[in-house]
């Protein structure tokens, strides 16, 4: 074995210990120990530093050395995220109760009382995707923090909405109710099917090649979407990080893909934590171009008439998805992309919206958009129906109040697919 794998054994080790020993003054915690919690804080985040400075040098050893640290890791990236949750949670908790605690202490011995930290508790809107970052998130912090049954009902109940809000239980109580969230939402193999399906639809994505935003966004779903699985403990391995750079490179442009092709040195196979530096690097150059850009639109002047021209067009640009009210445009929103094609159609008829570039104020034929959908039609991808005959699809770019196949009969139906 090379002597720097052995050097980084023991660094390894080392971090592993000081881990353990964060782990067993979390888990022994007791009011004493409250004046030294900002200390540990300083402590964890400089062990974290070194964590993620050893962590670097390991993803540089070759394949064999590597495995020997990769289960390692990722019990490591647990037990870190976990830690730094809890730690911040009685910190905050006893930094702004520490007076209110020391002036009732003997009233506090009869009768217990408990002021929530002033933080923002997440939210879960009953969409299984994040249902257990929802679940992680709300037990670390609210099962830690001494409340009795019936507050942590009430915590439970202020943070769901949508349909999460009207989930019923047999019993009133806090047990009852997270079960019962559990029963509905916790399917664990669709939601895994969820993020992968997600991740294999990069490939139908398309962004302009200088738009910092779009690759970035592009960098955090990826982001997102692995972290959910490796909650759901899907861990990594050498095919699925050359798949995921595989269907990433489809997405990006031609001049994205060579400059990461000349930061290959060799013939071997990339790393995903190779792939996602360039990346990330990639959008700190175009965010730096961006502000640059910036910058001198607001040093130009110019005369009254013309600034007067640019207010008003910023005023009425609208860039709010018609769907979910996110700031994304329509054909960039997921809970678009998940409807049948049909759906598609009648939602987008009934805003008004453009069919081939899926934006309002204007019809197809006045449409500028150069892109149309891979069938040579002047209609957007997103609404392609398959198999449906050509004399319908004329009718439906001719006559868009008239949906396609509309006429057929229930023997012979058309089979369509949804292309996101």
């Amino acid at each position: 074995m090379a002597k720097g794998v052995k050097i980084l054994e023991r660094k390894f080790c080392d971090i592993e210990k000081q881990l353990s020993a964060f782990i067993a003054f979390v888990d022994t915690f007791v009011e004493d120990d409250k004046e030294v919690l900002s200390f540990k804080l300083s402590q964890f985040d400089r062990l974290n530093a070194k964590y993620e400075s050893v962590k670097e040098e390991i993803f540089t050893l070759s394949d064999i050395d590597f495995q020997n640290f990769d289960g390692k890791i990722t019990t490591c990236n647990e037990h870190i995220e976990k830690l730094e949750v809890r730690l911040k949670s009685l910190n905050l908790k006893y930094s702004e109760n520490n007076n209110e605690i020391a002036s009732n202490a003997v009233s506090s011995v009869i009768k217990p009382c408990f002021r929530l930290p002033e933080l923002s508790l997440p939210q879960f809107n009953g969409d299984i995707e994040t249902w257990f970052i929802f679940k992680e998130q709300f037990k670390e912090i609210i099962e830690n923090c001494g409340l009795n049954d019936k507050q942590k009902l009430q915590y439970l109940q202020s943070c769901l909405i949508g349909i999460a809000k009207h989930v019923q239980t047999v019993d009133d109580t806090y047990d009852s109710l997270f079960l019962a969230l559990e029963q509905r939402f916790e399917n664990k193999r669709l939601i895994i099917n969820k993020h992968i399906n997600a991740l294999l639809m990069l490939k139908y994505e398309k962004f302009r090649g200088d738009s910092n935003v779009e690759l970035r966004n592009l960098v955090d779903t990826c982001a997102k979407h692995l972290r959910a699985l490796k909650l759901l403990n899907i861990k990594h391995n050498t095919f699925s990080e050359l798949l995921l750079i595989q269907l990433v490179m489809q997405v990006l442009d031609t001049e994205t893909k060579r400059l990461f092709e000349m930061t290959l040195e060799s013939t071997d196979i990339p790393k995903w934590v190779e792939f996602l530096a360039f990346l990330n690097k990639r959008c700190l150059f175009l965010e730096s171009l961006s502000f640059a850009g910036t910058k001198d639109k607001q040093n130009f002047k110019d005369s009254p008439r013309h600034k007067s021209f640019i207010l008003h067009t910023d005023a009425n640009v609208d860039k709010k998805c018609k769907l979910c009210s996110l700031n994304h445009d329509l054909y960039n929103c997921d809970k678009f992309k998940n409807m049948p094609v049909r759906e598609r159609y009648n939602i987008v008829k009934s805003l008004n919206l453009c069919l081939k570039c899926l934006k309002p104020n204007h019809k197809v034929s006045q449409c500028r958009s150069k892109h149309i959908c891979f069938c040579k039609k002047n209609h957007n991808q997103l609404l392609h129906f398959v198999n449906v005959k050509n004399q319908e699809m004329q009718n439906f770019e001719s006559h868009p109040n008239q949906t396609p196949g509309a006429k057929m009969t229930s023997s012979n139906q058309f089979v369509f697919k949804i292309l996101v």
